[in-house]
């Protein structure tokens, strides 16, 4: 594991505290290796599932290994040939939204597609630096509420018009 690998990670925090805090199902676009295996023990503690998980990916590679490992069916595993047209993301109200797919810059598009279809959306890799390559300061004027979590960098954002978030600030 190297720093890039460990860097990968920083949304974890944020992403447990947002899972605590919230409820319904839960859409992770673009699997990874800290995302999936956390959010499938948080929903599935002690073997009793809470909340089911789907998890979009559009990388054959990452698809086939997550997919192998955590695939059950109160998680499951799609490989996306275009998020524009894929239905599944409409079909529900989720309680927790993780965007970190490729291509990045399809991410902005996505959150405001979800705008209205998820408690929570967390976009990781949000610092400016980074941020104005995703655009997803276009997504500001989409939400009632956005708190930026800048504890770990690479930051992540957290957008919502259903809460204010202040369940979430680091404390």
């Amino acid at each position: 594991m190297n720093e890039n690998d460990i860097k990968a990670g920083s949304h974890i925090p944020i992403l447990c505290k947002a899972y605590e805090n919230g409820d319904g199902d839960i859409l992770e676009m673009g699997s990874g290796m800290w995302s999936t295996p956390i959010l499938h023990q948080l929903a599935f503690r002690n073997g009793n599932p809470k909340r089911r998980i789907l998890t979009l990916e559009t990388d054959p590679k990452w698809f086939e290994v997550n997919s192998k490992l955590f695939e059950s069916p109160m998680h499951q595993f799609k490989l996306v040939e275009d998020w524009e047209t894929e239905k599944l993301i409409d079909e529900t109200h989720w309680g927790l939204v993780l965007v970190d797919h490729k291509p990045a810059l399809r991410r902005k598009a996505d959150i405001i597609r979800l705008k209205h279809r998820a408690h929570y959306i967390l976009a990781h890799d949000s610092e400016p630096e980074i941020s104005q390559y995703y655009k997803y300061h276009w997504c500001d004027k989409h939400f009632r509420y956005k708190y930026e979590f800048k504890e770990i960098t690479p930051n992540t954002t957290v957008f919502s018009n259903y809460s204010d978030l202040g369940e979430l600030k680091w404390k």
